[in-house]
């Protein structure tokens, strides 16, 4: 005579909460990044207009530039972006703490007059940053 099984084993048991336990971390972790990425994206969202326009204010200065002083070609990636323009003066693009959060980064302009002067512009170009590397390749600034 056999008899009827009914209900599960510890093993299965335990097999099966072992599962769950792992589908559930996995769901946790997918949510918790995807929290965390939506919380950068809105800052990122916020930011990205001044980050755009800082950026081509760059692009411009670059390609009005009679030279670029600093980085070299092929040097490491610098945080400070040297530029002569036509009128002699020296533009310089630098990343500086933020002063809300110290772990960000305001990307900034300064402008070396002839007469030797440095006139900082007022208002940063880009905001929040997490850090900001200059680098000059055959091609260009990068």
């Amino acid at each position: 005579m056999t008899r009827a099984r009914r209900g599960f084993t510890l093993v299965e048991l335990a097999i099966a909460t072992a599962a769950v336990s792992v589908l559930a971390f996995v769901v946790w972790s997918a949510t918790h990044a995807a929290s965390r990425g939506f919380a950068r994206g809105d800052l990122s969202l916020d930011q990205l207009g001044k980050i755009s326009q800082g950026s081509e204010l760059i692009a411009r200065d670059v390609r009005e530039a009679r030279q670029v002083i600093h980085p070299a070609p092929g040097a490491l990636p610098s945080p400070f972006l040297y530029l002569r323009n036509f009128e002699g003066q020296i533009v310089c693009w630098y990343a500086m703490p933020s002063p809300g959060d110290p772990g960000r980064r305001d990307l900034r302009r300064a402008t070396l007059l002839l007469q030797g002067l440095p006139v900082d512009e007022r208002m940063p170009a880009a905001t929040g940053l997490d850090g900001i590397l200059f680098s000059q390749t055959a091609s260009g600034v990068v």
